[in-house]
């Protein structure tokens, strides 16, 4: 399994990612402010408290503008808290640094990966159903029930190597996988340079993909923040809440896999349209034909693990 893959991958568009979440935060807090008034009428009711706001609120346009501050200031709290645990979020969704860390931890990890190998089989053995019913005269749905299971398939790496605990990571890793067998390149080794030498267009597709990772990650940590409020509701409330907070949780996760599994297209596109940019700029003699690819991507990647670990590096001719 090649370790720092989502790191490599994420690192160099990361500090591109705009917050994405000032929506979703003013839209959480709106609508937890509306039911805690209709909730709370004697506590937000100023004419029969004595409470903090209240007195704020009494001292005319100075605390009518306070007030507003405050708010202002704790949907972008939100909304840069989101933003700055998104690339750890990220991170815990596409990496499996999760086996170097406490007994407890590690064996979530590979449970997950066990996990994940069973998912695997199981849509191999779906696949192998539908491919035999769409052969023997199964009809169109049985062609597209196979050709769904196949992409779904293709999510995930062939054998145990590269097999990884979470459904993100194993996006990433089924990539790797292919440009490894099929150029030889090491995208731990190979990625930040080739992100240096794209031209615009290639990159900023690249950084659109990145983006909308990063904005389905901060919807799901403002899902989260959502969760913890429920206890400041009464529970006829706090249970829809709670319905509300979960439901947007699962759906802002499975719309973070989707967009790492486009990220995940558009740098495969990037690596087998531009790699001979990264030749080029290196100073090494790119593949003549097909047959060697695979050798001199190794060499590549080699010589940039040379670089940056102090590797050995294999010989090399420069152009």
């Amino acid at each position: 399994m090649i370790e720092g893959l989502a790191k490599s991958l994420v690192e160099p568009l990361s500090a591109h990612w705009r917050n994405a979440s000032i929506g979703a935060a003013a839209s959480l807090w709106l609508a937890f402010v509306l039911l805690f008034v209709l909730t709370h009428g004697k506590a937000t009711d100023c004419a029969r408290s004595d409470q903090a706001w209240c007195r704020i609120a009494d001292t005319g346009s100075v605390g009518s503008g306070l007030i507003l501050l405050a708010a202002a200031g704790l949907v972008l709290s939100t909304a840069f808290l989101a933003a700055g645990v998104a690339p750890g979020l990220v991170v815990a969704m596409t990496a499996d640094f999760w086996l170097l860390q406490p007994p407890i931890l590690s064996w979530v990890c590979r449970l997950s990966i066990r996990r994940q190998r069973g998912k695997r089989k199981r849509l191999a053995a779906r696949l192998t159903r539908l491919s035999t019913a769409a052969g023997s005269g199964g009809g169109f749905a049985a062609r597209q029930q196979a050709a769904l299971y196949s992409k779904l398939l293709s999510r995930y790496p062939a054998g145990d190597e590269w097999l990884r605990s979470s459904t993100g990571g194993n996006i990433l890793a089924a990539m790797s996988q292919k440009i490894d067998k099929s150029l030889g390149l090491d995208l731990t080794r190979v990625w930040q340079p080739l992100v240096a030498v794209l031209p615009d267009s290639a990159a900023d597709q690249l950084e659109t993909a990145s983006t909308d990772i990063a904005k389905r990650c901060q919807q799901m940590v403002i899902a989260i923040v959502a969760l913890p409020l429920a206890a400041l509701l009464p529970w006829s409330y706090a249970v829809p809440w709670l319905a509300i907070a979960l439901a947007a949780f699962a759906v802002s996760r499975q719309a973070a896999i989707a967009a790492i599994a486009t990220f995940a297209e558009h740098a495969a596109t990037a690596v087998i349209v531009h790699r001979r940019l990264l030749y080029t700029a290196l100073h090494v003699e790119p593949p003549l034909d097909p047959a060697a690819e695979v050798a001199s991507g190794q060499q590549l990647s080699q010589l940039l693990a040379y670089f940056y670990d102090l590797e050995a590096a294999l010989a090399l001719t420069y152009t």
